[in-house]
């Protein structure tokens, strides 16, 4: 799964197109330190700067040890400067590619939703996104909120892996996210992928009931 960002930002299919338009795309990514101690997420922001995020012992689902985030912004010459006591990680989430099980319903879409936050109501616990032109996967349990009648009697409850790591562990949400909060909730219904006009390509996308 793919990132979202506004309609006026460009958007590359290839590495190779990133790297056409941003000499410096290659930089993007996740690295740990030649000592082990710490890790790095590096990712390119609108004007040619990094915003970069540091975890000690490991990054997110592999080592980090959940202390304090040190988020900075550098210049391309000062990320370099840090990424010579660095090596580059390449990882995939450990479900990329899980089978589906004989009794799943299987969805197809080609659309696409902002990295693991619910909309205008909570951030993800970590930021679990790979780098851009990567395959991501969500693995998502969903509780349809409770009805007696007309009236609601429990909220929607969701839990969320991102990558295979936990982001959202059994989140209330009382109303549906941006503009579906403004839509009457059901108890069951059909699953919509939301498209914010960028490229997008979804594999793999199944859905079981949970008892």
């Amino acid at each position: 799964m793919s990132c979202s960002a506004a309609k006026d930002s460009p958007a590359y299919l290839t590495v190779e197109e990133a790297i056409s338009a941003h000499a410096d795309f290659p930089m993007v990514g996740e690295y740990v330190s030649n000592d082990g101690k710490s890790a790095l997420q590096a990712t390119m922001l609108s004007n040619g700067s990094f915003l970069v995020a540091q975890y000690q012992k490991g990054l997110p689902g592999d080592g980090w040890d959940k202390s304090a985030i040190d988020s900075s912004i550098l210049p391309v010459a000062e990320l370099k400067a840090v990424l010579d006591d660095f090596q580059r990680l390449e990882r995939e989430s450990p479900t990329l590619g899980k089978p589906q099980p004989d009794n799943a319903v299987h969805p197809e879409s080609e659309n696409k939703q902002w990295c693991g936050s619910f909309y205008k109501e909570k951030l993800p616990d970590v930021n679990m996104t790979f780098p851009p032109l990567r395959w991501q996967t969500y693995d998502i349990d969903f509780t349809a909120p409770v009805f007696e009648g007309d009236k609601k009697v429990k909220n929607t409850r969701v839990t969320v892996r991102h990558n295979g790591v936990l982001i959202h562990d059994d989140v209330e949400l009382k109303a549906g996210t941006g503009n579906g909060a403004k839509k009457p909730q059901l108890a069951e219904g059909l699953v919509f992928f939301q498209s914010h006009a960028n490229p997008v390509v979804f594999r793999n996308v199944w859905a079981t009931e949970l008892k």
